[in-house]
């Protein structure tokens, strides 16, 4: 043939398959959520706390040669108050950081009272701080009051753990004896507890709240929040309450969950479901049945229907309710509940876990159903009820789940 080459038999070469695309890499598809949704930072952030340290710094080394993406700078901002040290250290490293950009180191000066910050001479001293425990619609207040050139700033910031910092309202006035008084108005208008002198618990959960604040905070938020902690103060993660987390303690039992459910919610009555839906099925409970208190097997099928139709859709802000309550209980003292939200938040985190037959949901189901039912029939729910059912019988799954 001309040219001496062979041309292509059609009839005998083979047909060339379709393209394959090769598929992005587990980093390359992290890096696309981030960039394509601004939430998936701290959703990322808290999966790769979970992590092995040797796994999350590899992920970590391979963020920073992608640094200059903003959704790959958000997470590892993030990551900068890591739990562990070496971790934090090396997102540091990766954005090329001042160690504290947002000045966010506090020491209290015991003589004065006087809450100082760290490295910013330029902002005002905060003198007081207050947190309040979270309602049962997950809504808390964080104060905070602060004084500069004898003037006095005081804010209180209604806190949603679902929707970040919703609002604020403040005031300002000469320095005096009884400037910061607002304050007072939180702490006598909580629903439950709050607790005072609390800087660095008030100071984590407004940082947290911002990263849950969609669209940025209102003019009033940024307004107050800029007037007492400057205009610099950034989205972060607050600290855990034990650097150790509760993997620590190893996996758990149902009856330990169920313990540490109901110690929970002993100390947050107000958590408890009071839905319409709740009122009715605890009225049909109560008429069918003339019990006292709902049973998780014998009315399984009216707990799997206030999950699906109720609860399920609470499970994040439950999540977030917890991890509030972590924190708060950690800096009142009370160790024991604080691991034991810690311990529950973690659960919920893990989207496997979110079924009506997970220890947590069964009590609160089972609390919140008998409360409904003694309202039906006039009087209180009384703990034996409570303790028969939190004892061997909710051990067993109801679900088959």
């Amino acid at each position: 043939m001309p040219g001496g080459g062979d041309e292509p038999n059609p009839d005998t070469e083979p047909e060339a398959g379709p393209k394959v695309e090769p598929e992005a890499s587990p980093l390359e598809d992290l890096v696309a959520r981030l960039e394509a949704d601004p939430d998936e930072c701290a959703r990322a952030f808290e999966g790769l706390e979970t992590l092995d340290e040797e796994t999350r710094l590899a992920i970590v080394d391979g963020l920073a040669g992608l640094a200059d993406a903003p959704g790959v700078r958000s997470l590892l901002r993030l990551l900068e108050s890591s739990r562990d040290q070496v971790t934090g250290e090396r997102a540091r490293l990766a954005l090329g950081a001042d160690p504290d950009p947002t000045g966010l180191a506090l020491r209290v000066d015991e003589a004065g009272r006087a809450i100082l910050r760290t490295g910013d001479r330029d902002r005002p001293t905060l003198v007081g701080a207050v947190v309040t425990a979270v309602d049962g619609e997950g809504r808390g207040t964080v104060g905070l009051s602060a004084t500069r050139d004898g003037r006095r700033a005081t804010a209180l910031f209604l806190c949603d753990v679902s929707s970040g910092l919703v609002d604020a309202y403040g005031v300002e006035e000469d320095e005096s004896p009884g400037a910061g008084a607002l304050l007072l108005e939180a702490v006598e208008g909580a629903v439950g507890e709050a607790l005072e002198d609390v800087p660095e618990l008030a100071i984590g959960l407004l940082a947290g709240g911002l990263l849950r604040t969609p669209g940025g905070p209102s003019a009033s938020v940024s307004s107050w929040l800029s007037r007492l902690v400057g205009p610099a103060f950034a989205a972060r993660p607050p600290l855990d309450p034990d650097a150790s987390g509760p993997a620590a303690l190893g996996p758990l039992d149902p009856a330990e969950l169920l313990r540490r459910a109901g110690e929970v919610l002993d100390a947050c009555p107000g958590w408890l479901d009071r839905s319409r839906l709740t009122e009715e099925l605890a009225e049909e409970i109560a008429l069918r049945e003339g019990r006292p208190a709902a049973d998780p097997v014998r009315d399984s099928g009216a707990y799997r229907y206030l999950f699906e139709h109720v609860l399920l859709r609470r499970m994040e802000g439950y999540r977030g309710m917890l991890s509030w309550m972590a924190r708060y209980w950690a800096c009142a003292g009370e160790a024991e509940l604080a691991r034991s939200a810690e311990i529950l938040a973690l659960e919920l985190a893990d989207e496997q876990n979110a079924v009506p037959a997970h220890p947590f949901v069964v009590v609160l189901s089972s609390r919140s159903l008998d409360a409904a039912i003694a309202r039906s029939l006039g009087r209180g729910a009384g703990p034996s009820a409570r303790q028969e059912l939190e004892g061997g019988r909710m051990g067993r799954d109801p679900f088959g789940s």
